[in-house]
C-alpha cells in the first residue's frame, strides 16, 4: 500500500510540475482579426519545454493582446505587411522588452519566449535584416522585480510606419 501511494503520489507531483496551471491559447480577438492567410505575414512565437515552468506568459503585438503562452506553447498568427512590434510581457503583466521588425506578406517569423528575463528572440536562421530592440534595463533576477517598460517604443514604431526612420 506504502509503495503504490508513493508512486501515484510522485507521479501526480510530475505531472503538476510539467503542466502546472499554463495553457496556450490566442484570444477571441485575434482568432477573429489576425487569422493567417496569403495576404499577410505569419508570425509563430514559441515557447520552450521546460520542466517545472508551468507559469504562462502573455504575447503582444501593436495592436492588441494576442494571446498567453504556457510551457511547450505556440501561438500563431497573421499580421498585415509593415512594421510590427512583439511584447513580451511577464506574469505581472507588464512589458520586459518589445521588438520592432519589418514584414512582409507570405513570409513567416518565429520567435522563440524566453521565461528566464521573459523576452522573445528569432530562431536561428530567421533573424530580420532590421531589428529593433528595447528591454528593460534592470535585468531582474529570474522573476525578479521587473520595472514597466517605458512607451519609446511606441514613438519608434510610428515613425517607422511612415517612413520618418
Amino acid at each position: 500500500m506504502g509503495m503504490r501511494f508513493l508512486r501515484t503520489f510522485m507521479l501526480a507531483i510530475a505531472v503538476i510540475a510539467v503542466s502546472g496551471c499554463a495553457g496556450t491559447r490566442l484570444t477571441d480577438d485575434a482568432l477573429m482579426h489576425y487569422q493567417v492567410s496569403a495576404d499577410r505575414a505569419t508570425i509563430i512565437v514559441k515557447r520552450p519545454c521546460v520542466l517545472g515552468l508551468g507559469r504562462t506568459f502573455y504575447v503582444q503585438d501593436d495592436k492588441s493582446e494576442i494571446g498567453k503562452i504556457g510551457t511547450c506553447g505556440k501561438l500563431t498568427w497573421g499580421h498585415e505587411p509593415g512594421y510590427i512590434a512583439v511584447l513580451a510581457i511577464n506574469d505581472h503583466k507588464q512589458a520586459s522588452q518589445v521588438i520592432i521588425f519589418p514584414v512582409e506578406v507570405g513570409k513567416t517569423y518565429k520567435l522563440v519566449y524566453e521565461v528566464k528575463g521573459a523576452y522573445v528572440y528569432f530562431e536561428p536562421g530567421n533573424f530580420p535584416q532590421e531589428l529593433i530592440a528595447f528591454e528593460d534595463e534592470s535585468k531582474p533576477e529570474f522573476w525578479g522585480g521587473l520595472s514597466p517598460l517605458p512607451n519609446k517604443w511606441q514613438i519608434e514604431l510610428k515613425k517607422l510606419q511612415k517612413g520618418q526612420h
